[in-house]
């Protein structure tokens, strides 16, 4: 997230900007404890005080993340981090974007294209889905000169003909 930071910008602007964030689930890990969930809450804070607080402690955690709106579940509705290395796959249903992990689905607010270019794990393997090459244990080949990737959930996506030879170039380059 960009911390906004215009000059003459009043606290209460600066709060109605943030006020998306304020209800939002964060990790906090104590030593090397196990972690829990937070809310923040600003309240009797001055702009520069909050704006700190935004580029010490949450930009450097959202850099390699995504927010997402957990699917199902407990936690249903809410907003939540996920980490690039815990997403299996990306797939576009629709005009929505779903990123996929062990254990959960989420919808997030970014475009397909967009995603290919996030992180250096991340390729395009179909019309409709990313894969976090991380996430893939095995690949076999498939009818008509397509590919079967089998993730390390146990999930199988397949490689078109489209994407193969991209696929294959990328995992020769990596």
């Amino acid at each position: 997230m960009r911390v906004i930071s215009e000059v003459g910008e009043s606290i209460s602007r600066l709060k109605r900007k943030l006020i998306n964030w304020e209800k939002v689930p964060l990790d906090v890990r104590i030593g090397e404890g196990e972690s829990h969930q937070a809310t923040i809450r600003f309240t009797n804070y001055e702009q520069e005080e909050i704006e700190q607080f935004f580029i010490t402690y949450i930009n450097p955690s959202v850099k390699n993340a995504f927010l997402g709106v957990q699917l199902s579940g407990i936690n249903k509705d809410v907003l939540k981090k996920i980490y690039y290395k815990d997403i299996l796959y990306f797939e576009a249903l629709g005009d929505r974007l779903y990123a996929y992990t062990r254990s959960d689905a989420y919808l997030i607010k970014h475009k397909l294209y967009e995603i290919e270019d996030v992180h250096s794990s991340f390729i395009r393997i179909n019309k409709s889905m990313v894969v976090n090459i991380l996430a893939v244990d095995k690949i076999s080949p498939s009818l008509n000169s397509k590919l079967t990737l089998w993730l390390t959930d146990g999930q199988d996506l397949e490689v078109s003909r489209k994407y193969r030879k991209e696929f294959l170039k990328y995992l020769e380059e990596t």
